[in-house]
C-alpha cells in the first residue's frame, strides 16, 4: 500500500467495497467495455465527500502520487533507506501512479460546456442502466444505481469547474469516465473520482 487513507475519508463501518480483501486486490473494469481495466483498490479507496462532509452515493475516489514509471515512490527507500532516496537522480522521469502511461493510461476528455457535460452524464447513466439489464443484474441493484445517479449527477455538475475528465486507456468517450479532483488543495497530487455503477469489480 503506497498511501494511507485519512480517517475522515474512510467509510464508516465496513470499508468501501469490503477493502482490504484478504485474497487480493480488486480491479475495476469498464461496465460498457469489460476488457478495459480502469483502476484498482491496490492503494485503497475512499468516499467522495460533499460540502457538508457526507459521502456522495455512487462515487468513490482513489488517491495518487508521483512515481517512477512502473514503480512506487518507496522503492528507493527500500534499498538503502531515506538517504538513498534523497540522493536519487532528480532528473529521473516520473508519472502519476493512476493516470500515467504505465499505470491506467488515462487520456484527457474535455467538455466544451457544462451543458455538454450534463448531456453526456444523462446518456451515460441510461447506457449503464441498459447494460445492467442486458447482463441480468438484479432490478434492485439497477434501482439503487438510478437513485444514486439523482445525487451524484448534480454533485458532479456543481463541481464541473473543479473536475478534469479523463477517458480510460481505450480512449472511448462513450465508456467509463474518470475525474481528476483536488478535494485537498494542499495535496501534492490529485485524487481520481469514479462512478461505481459504471464499473465491474473483479477480485485478483
Amino acid at each position: 500500500m503506497f498511501f494511507s487513507l485519512p480517517e475522515s475519508h474512510r467509510t464508516s463501518g465496513e470499508p468501501l467495497f469490503g477493502w482490504p480483501h484478504p485474497g487480493g486486490i480488486v480491479a475495476f473494469y469498464d461496465l460498457l467495455d469489460p476488457n478495459i481495466e480502469v483502476t484498482s483498490d491496490a492503494g485503497g479507496t475512499a468516499d467522495v465527500l460533499d460540502a457538508e462532509g457526507a459521502a456522495v452515493p455512487g462515487l468513490f475516489l482513489v488517491n495518487s502520487m508521483m512515481v517512477t514509471p512502473g514503480g512506487y515512490k518507496e522503492e528507493a527507500e527500500a534499498f538503502g533507506g531515506a538517504d538513498a532516496a534523497d540522493g536519487a537522480d532528480d532528473a529521473v522521469a516520473q508519472e502519476n501512479s493512476i493516470s500515467g502511461p504505465s499505470a491506467f493510461n488515462y487520456t484527457a476528455m474535455p467538455f466544451g460546456s457544462k451543458k455538454e457535460f450534463q448531456e453526456w452524464l444523462k446518456e451515460y447513466v441510461l447506457k449503464c442502466r441498459q447494460t445492467m439489464k442486458d447482463k441480468g443484474i438484479p432490478q434492485e441493484k439497477i434501482k439503487e444505481f438510478m437513485a444514486d445517479a439523482k445525487v451524484f449527477c448534480p454533485f458532479l455538475l456543481k463541481k464541473f469547474k473543479d473536475l478534469t475528465p479523463y477517458m480510460a486507456s481505450n480512449c472511448n468517450a462513450d465508456g467509463a469516465i474518470i475525474f481528476e479532483y483536488w478535494p485537498d488543495e494542499s495535496a501534492s497530487c490529485p485524487s481520481f473520482v469514479y462512478i461505481k455503477g459504471g464499473l465491474i469489480e473483479t477480485k485478483c
